[in-house]
């Protein structure tokens, strides 16, 4: 993203139920990842608990939340515990 490289993986993802929505965490740090964390909690709206959004639908997910996370002002260079950073509106 912007010459930079970030690696991520899914961390574990609940459904909310009376919501109608699914969040899943995801952790980011930059390729090597030996640098600061970031921990991402996504909203996305969802019919039932059996269904994961998309790959491509993450992806986007993730990389506008690294944008934001940068705003809030996520150092992914410097050390520390991990950033814990939460997207609030369901996507």
């Amino acid at each position: 993203m912007d010459g930079v490289a970030y690696s991520w993986t899914h961390r574990h993802g609940w459904f909310v139920w009376g919501k109608g929505i699914k969040v899943v965490s995801v952790s980011v740090s930059l390729v090597p990842e030996r640098t600061r964390e970031l921990i991402v909690d996504l909203s996305f709206k969802a019919v039932s608990p059996e269904r994961n959004p998309s790959d491509a639908k993450l992806a986007r997910a993730v990389e506008a939340a690294i944008r934001s996370a940068l705003e809030a002002g996520w150092k992914p260079e410097s050390r520390g515990r991990a950033f814990r950073y939460e997207v609030t509106e369901a996507v």
